[in-house]
């Protein structure tokens, strides 16, 4: 066989060579102005995939490459190693991955896959199955201000809740608390566009007498579809710091506008609530929850909590279970300040979920370093497959000097509360990317 190559910059060269094949392989024996060098085709190859980060949700931002390492070994007939073999991957069956080859792969969305690596035969195939998250992209680090068409003079904003309703419209819901005082109605204002918010009109009155199970205000709101009637029932948090401290409580509706409560305490602080000797319990509940029905036919509440435990003294995200959404017991906590960093260490609270993908869920959370000598709370996140273990991803929405505090997820958007370099608080939202 001859060939002509290239001897060096512009100048041609001939060269003999000989194709020889020694078992299953091919050796090409070149003969020329240059030395001989031989080169083996691979019989087969043996392969190995593996990952470089060591968390169970793979976790990265859009367009970045996948944390994952794989090593194609061709084989001759023999079973000597021939040659490296660059690692070829099938495409992502679910579209969550691009690219060919195993050291260019790139996140496009989140979701499950496999990724299946293909060696120089057919045989050589390795898989390795993920849960990936893409991480989550807000519009802008502060949000913007919610516009509402009215709010009472000598209020502040606290706690929003959101919701989509069964109208389609997004519910904003606001505790009113007087400037510097107690006594909060919760408002309800509605919109069809996410941004502008009417009045309509006061949801729950809180008890005029401070010491009174609602008698400090009505906050923090999430309500579900009625277990044992037509209708929805409505948790929200209320209590007194000096009688009956901080619980859940529940009332019923027909129309998602006019609210009935309930007798009974449905997140217990763990205190005496007699109404001739309230002692106010040693683990306050309510600052934000989440309700679902999982596959036993129980309903589940994610709930910001203390933890139950002696001494606890921060707020905390835990989980609570019920047949009936009456009673509910305590499981224990599924996130907690011992998983976050320094500046997030204080509490941690407001919990919203959304499911990014089948099976695979983002919660947005408040964390904040309250008792550090430079106090600032953000938005942050974390990521989950069964609602109970819960990977941290990081800080979504903050910035220094700002304090970012109460996330409630509807549509595409987060609201919470911002307050800049110790200003009033102002009820804000930004859009937040969740490919």
């Amino acid at each position: 066989m001859r060939a002509s190559g290239v001897g060096g910059p512009g100048r041609p060269f001939a060269f003999a060579g000989t194709l020889l094949r020694l078992g299953a392989a091919i050796v090409l024996i070149a003969c020329g102005p240059e030395p001989t060098r031989v080169t083996q085709l691979p019989a087969g190859s043996w392969v190995s995939i593996e990952r470089t980060d060591t968390v169970a949700i793979m976790n990265v931002a859009q367009g970045e490459r996948l944390p994952i390492r794989c090593t194609v070994y061709p084989r001759d007939s023999t079973g000597q190693t021939v040659a490296f073999y660059r690692a070829q991957v099938a495409p992502s069956r679910r579209r969550i991955f691009g690219g060919t080859h195993c050291d260019s792969l790139v996140a496009l969305r989140s979701g499950y896959d496999t990724i299946r690596v293909v060696g120089v035969s057919a045989s050589a195939i390795r898989d390795l199955p993920i849960a990936l998250a893409i991480r989550p992209v807000a519009s802008s680090p502060t949000g913007d201000p919610v516009s509402l068409d009215q709010f009472p003079s000598g209020m502040t904003p606290w706690a929003p809740s959101a919701r989509t309703n069964s109208r389609g419209q997004i519910e904003l819901y606001l505790a009113s608390y007087p400037v510097d005082s107690t006594g909060a109605d919760l408002l309800r204002y509605v919109s069809s566009d996410s941004v502008r918010f009417r009045y309509d009109g006061t949801a729950l009155r809180h008890d005029p007498d401070p010491c009174s199970p609602m008698g400090w205000g009505v906050e923090n709101v999430v309500i579900a579809s009625r277990a044992e009637a037509p209708g929805w029932r409505m948790f929200f948090a209320s209590g007194s710091d000096d009688c009956y401290g901080w619980n859940v409580y529940s009332a019923v509706s027909t129309d998602e506008r006019t609210w009935v409560v309930e007798q009974g305490v449905r997140l217990s602080d763990g205190g005496t609530p007699t109404p001739a000797n309230p002692v106010p319990g040693p683990w306050p509940a309510g600052e934000g929850m989440v309700v679902d029905r999982i596959a036993s036919s129980e309903w589940r509440m994610i709930a910001s909590t203390y933890e139950h435990v002696d001494s606890a003294d921060r707020w905390q995200i835990t989980e609570w279970r019920s047949r009936d959404q009456l009673r509910w017991a305590y499981q224990g906590p599924v996130l907690t300040t011992g998983q976050l960093p320094p500046e997030g260490q204080g509490s941690v609270f407001s919990p919203t979920i959304r499911e990014i993908a089948p099976g695979l869920f983002r919660m947005l959370f408040t964390a904040d370093n309250r008792g550090s000598p430079a106090p600032r709370s953000g938005l942050w996140s974390a990521v989950s497959i069964d609602k109970r273990t819960w990977q941290l991803e990081g800080e979504v929405l903050g910035a220094p000097g700002w304090d970012l505090y109460y996330a409630a997820l509807a549509g595409d958007r987060v609201y919470f509360l911002r307050r800049a370099n110790g200003g009033p608080d102002v009820v804000a939202s930004a859009r937040v990317r969740m490919p």
